[in-house]
């Protein structure tokens, strides 16, 4: 069985189209020796050891074929050596079948491809049209933390919109995922789409016992710390890639106690690498940044060309490809800056943590549950009153939020502080 798992791995590096002529044939080959011992220490294989940026392509380009109709998608998988699973693109069970009493608050799809005796699972992003996208962007905002039925612990919990959203695809990817059997399933999705293929890599991992992988484009935060060490846990293999500045991937924010999970594989739009933190992303602005020209920067076309560019320095210059110890210790080091903020926000006086950040919850709650009774035709006019109301409670309490000011000079010690807690962290492992 091992072995087979080998040659299988082998034959995907060969046919992954990220690296190109026979040149690197050779290098495929020394791959391949290194790896072979540790799947022989364990049957768990990382996108890592089977190289990262080899088959980081392939994971990108299936977050563009999601997007595209169902014919295009599988002509072109297909040119690429990939089976598709199914008829169709996976739905949430009523996306073709509404009635006028319920809604499909993400109008959301995944697309099943297998090649090898690999499951890729990718769930369509934040995008689509006004309407999908006005649905997406308030399934994001409804950020209540909640327990899950198919997680058992305590204190583990969930973003209530999510959870919902993951609920209605779980039976049917089970159903499919069970029928099929791989002998691994990397799970992937850019935005809204990322955080359902999280919670699918969770619940493949931890429930069924899959070997997972998940990488994240543009995800934003899923749960609190429980639920993060859960994901430490069962989703080893995980990878974000994110645009610091990207509202969503700083959402939710203060409001509640979220914690982002993976390796923090920071990037600019420019395409270069970015492992800056700035708290000016944090809190507010990035709901504020989900409805003006901000969230341009957030649309999957960003990733698409950002991601490619550094690919192709990569490819080139070995130390302009992704640094994994770099990405674990921004992770941490983002971690531990966001909690310490989030720590001072609710450390201020009373009247700024009830009128602010109740105000906003009940206010942003209020227009989602009329934004849900409207029709479809009424979603744009909806999504400016939300827009227009979100930023009258910011105007009316932005005397209160001057401290804020201040606190960005204690930023850099902040940073400092946490990156010497990485340090040492990574010197104990």
């Amino acid at each position: 069985m091992k072995k087979n798992i080998i040659i299988l791995f082998s034959v995907l590096l060969f046919s992954c189209s990220s690296v190109a002529g026979n040149d690197e044939t050779k290098d495929v080959g020394e791959l391949i020796s290194n790896t072979s011992e540790k799947i022989e220490e364990k049957p768990r294989v990382s996108l890592q050891e089977i190289g990262f940026e080899r088959i980081l392509p392939d994971l990108v380009y299936q977050n563009y074929l999601v997007l595209k109709d169902f014919e295009f998608a599988k002509q072109k998988a297909e040119i690429k050596g990939y089976e598709i699973i199914g008829d169709d693109f996976l739905y949430a069970p009523g996306k073709e079948n509404k009635d006028k009493f319920s809604i499909n608050l993400s109008g959301g799809k995944a697309l099943i491809l297998k090649k090898d005796d690999i499951l890729f699972v990718i769930f369509r992003s934040t995008t689509g049209d006004r309407s999908d996208l006005t649905k997406n962007v308030i399934t994001d905002l409804d950020g209540a933390l909640v327990k899950s039925s198919w997680i058992s612990g305590e204190n583990i919990l969930l973003h209530r919109g999510f959870e919902t959203e993951y609920l209605r695809y779980r039976d049917s990817l089970n159903e499919i995922i069970i029928y099929e059997n791989p002998s691994k399933i990397i799970f992937t999705g850019h935005s809204l789409g990322s955080a359902l293929a999280a919670l699918s890599a969770l619940d493949l991992s931890m429930n069924s016992g899959y070997d997972v992988s998940l990488l994240a484009m543009g995800a934003p935060r899923v749960g609190n710390s429980e639920y993060r060490k859960l994901m430490d846990e069962y989703v080893k293999d995980n990878y974000r890639i994110y645009f610091p500045q990207d509202p969503i991937s700083n959402i939710p924010g203060t409001l509640f106690d979220y914690e982002h999970t993976g390796l923090a594989l920071g990037i600019s739009p420019e395409g270069k690498h970015n492992h800056e933190i700035s708290i000016d992303n944090f809190g507010f602005t990035a709901y504020r940044a989900v409805f003006d020209e901000r969230f341009n920067i957030h649309k999957y076309p960003s990733y698409f060309k950002a991601i490619n560019k550094i690919l192709s320095d990569c490819y080139e210059y070995e130390t302009k490809c992704f640094d994994m110890e770099k990405a674990y210790m921004t992770m941490l080091v983002e971690r531990d800056t966001m909690n310490q903020y989030r720590a001072a926000v609710k450390a201020k006086p009373a009247e700024i943590t009830n009128e602010l950040m109740e105000s906003a919850v009940i206010s942003l709650k209020e227009e989602k549950n009329k934004i849900e009774k409207l029709s479809n035709d009424a979603f744009e006019k909806a999504n400016l009153e939300l827009s227009e109301n979100l930023e009258s409670i910011i105007n009316l309490n932005k005397e209160k939020t001057e401290w804020a000011k201040t606190y960005k000079e204690k930023a850099s010690s902040l940073k400092d502080k946490a990156k010497e807690k990485a340090k040492q962290i990574i010197s104990t492992k």
